[in-house]
C-alpha cells in the first residue's frame, strides 16, 4: 500500500487532515466494483490537495502482484497521468521487483510517486511523477486537486 505525504510543514498546512487511510475509498469485486472493468482487481481511491506552486508525495511498497498502477483522473472519470509498475523507479537502494531480472523477493521494494498541479510536459518527463493535466491539456483534474487511483 501507499502513503501520501506532505513535503513541508507549510504544504501540510494547506492539506486536509487525513485521519485513518490516505485511500479511504475501496472498488473491487468484495465491495462495491463500480465502472472498474478488471473485476480480479481492487482500486483504492484518494482526493489529494495540492499545495499551490507545491508536490504531494505518495510513498508506498512495490506490491506482491501481478501489475499495479497509479493513475490521475478527472471530475468526469477520465483518465489523466498515469505510472505502471514497470515505469515508476524504485527508491534509493531499493529494487522494483517487476523488471527482467529483479529479485522479486526482496524486501526493500519502495517507491516515490511525486504528484504536481499542472501539465504534464510533452517531452523530458521527470520520473516518477504524475500530474494533474494531460499533456495535450484535454483532460484535467478540478484545480488544486488529484482525484488518484492505486490499482492492484
Amino acid at each position: 500500500m501507499a502513503t501520501i505525504l506532505a513535503p513541508s510543514t507549510t504544504a501540510q498546512a494547506d492539506l486536509p487532515r487525513l485521519d485513518g487511510c490516505a485511500w479511504p475509498t475501496k472498488f473491487a469485486t468484495d465491495a462495491n466494483n463500480i465502472a472498474f472493468p478488471d473485476s480480479a482487481a481492487s482500486y483504492w481511491a484518494s482526493v489529494v490537495r495540492i499545495p499551490a506552486g507545491g508536490h504531494v508525495e505518495i510513498s508506498g511498497r512495490y506490491p506482491h502482484a501481478r501489475y499495479f498502477s497509479v493513475t490521475t483522473y478527472s471530475a468526469t472519470t477520465q483518465s489523466v497521468d498515469g505510472l505502471y509498475d514497470t515505469a515508476i523507479g524504485p527508491d534509493a537502494g531499493a529494487v522494483n521487483p517487476y523488471l527482467p531480472g529483479a529479485d522479486r523477493t526482496s524486501a526493500h521494494r519502495d517507491f516515490t510517486v511525486r504528484l504536481v498541479d499542472g501539465a504534464a510536459p510533452r517531452t523530458g518527463r521527470p520520473a516518477n511523477t504524475l500530474y494533474t493535466t494531460s499533456a495535450d491539456g484535454t483532460r484535467t483534474s478540478p484545480p488544486g486537486l488529484a482525484i488518484v487511483v492505486w490499482r492492484v
